[in-house]
């Protein structure tokens, strides 16, 4: 008689069911931790922009056209949104200079109309 080497029907049934299990628990993990990553980035890049547009104004009396004026003497370059984000792509920082100087502020808009900026507490992301 042959000795039979390898795994049954059932055995390769509940291995494969297991991968599966594992990996519908890691793979939202794994996203909410990029855009978790992204946001992060994303704050940490306006609160520097709102820094080199102070020292902007404290140096030149007024305040940049673009944020292009900035680099490279207050910012070596304006940063560059994580892409892709929230699926979307060809997103930049803006600077906001609708308003008086209390609001003139490096933001991004993530949908039409959503301005975020670095102390936003609860974005829309």
């Amino acid at each position: 008689m042959k000795s039979q080497k390898g795994f049954t029907l059932i055995e390769l049934m509940v291995v494969i069911a297991i991968i599966g299990i594992l990996t519908a628990i890691a793979v939202p993990k794994f996203g909410s931790a990029a855009d978790s990553a992204n946001k992060a980035k994303i704050q940490a890049d306006l609160r520097t922009l709102d820094s080199a547009v102070s020292m902007y104004y404290a140096k030149e009396g007024k305040y940049p056209d673009s944020l292009l004026t900035l680099a490279p003497d207050f910012i070596v370059a304006v940063p560059s949104v994580p892409s892709p984000y929230k699926g979307s792509s060809g997103l930049t920082y803006k600077l906001d200079n609708e308003g008086a100087s209390p609001t003139y502020r490096a933001y991004i808009e993530i949908t039409t109309g959503t301005k975020i900026f670095a102390d936003t507490t609860t974005p829309a992301w």
